[in-house]
């Protein structure tokens, strides 16, 4: 929708500013500038101040004061000017802020990911640690499994047709109920490995041992 301007000392119009006679007024908002048109511009043109700073230049100058009309420009573009500087310094104080506070930002972001690197360091030594000791755990139990492989190979041979049976074993164990521990003894710098049975047990033990031999 097209717009009319009244006010005579109108002359042009730009996104945030409005260029009159003697100067242009430049507005934070677009919203504020056609605020300002629709009240002035286009309505009431001569309650505007700056339209009625013109008309009085004007009517100085038809009275005889020929620089009225120079002063008039002259005071509305320092006006405009210190308007410029006033929020030429705002934008400054803005960009300086802003500044300050992406310092601060990469400031905090470099002391997270300093902290993130120290809790990796952290986590990776203890899980190298927990790998080497799952390691160690993993070899003694190899170790562990050879050494009683060896035994039981060495205690199968010892029988009369090398052959060991484990319902026998299961049979054996149940009969004396468990009542037994296994002991060893360092002698002349060699392990000696024994059953030891509790009084129950032994006699059991040596009952079983008469009727196999029967």
């Amino acid at each position: 929708m097209p717009r009319y301007t009244l006010c005579p000392y109108y002359k042009d119009e730009n996104k945030k500013s409005i260029s009159c006679e003697d100067a242009i007024r430049r507005f934070d908002a677009l919203n504020n500038k056609w605020s300002w048109m629709d009240k002035y511009c286009d309505d009431k043109w001569q309650d505007c101040p700056y339209a009625v700073a013109i008309t009085k230049a004007y009517d100085l100058y038809e009275e005889g004061d020929e620089s009225a009309l120079e002063n008039e420009k002259i005071k509305a573009l320092q006006k405009e000017l210190k308007g410029a500087l006033s929020k030429q310094g705002r934008a400054e104080k803005k960009i300086k802020k802003q500044a300050e506070e992406i310092k601060a930002l990469k400031h905090n972001n470099e002391v997270l990911m300093d902290i993130r690197r120290k809790e990796y360091k952290k986590r990776k030594a203890l899980e190298d640690e927990l790998f080497k000791r799952n390691d160690a755990v993993i070899e003694q139990l190899n170790h562990l499994t050879g050494v009683y492989e060896s035994r039981m190979a060495y205690l199968m041979c010892t029988l009369s047709d090398g052959t060991f049976k484990e319902s026998d074993a299961q049979a054996w164990g149940d009969s004396l109920e468990d009542r037994f521990t296994i002991t060893f003894d360092k002698t002349d710098g060699d392990t000696v490995w024994k059953v030891v049975f509790s009084k129950d047990a032994e006699n059991k033990n040596k009952s079983n041992e008469k009727q196999v031999r029967q």
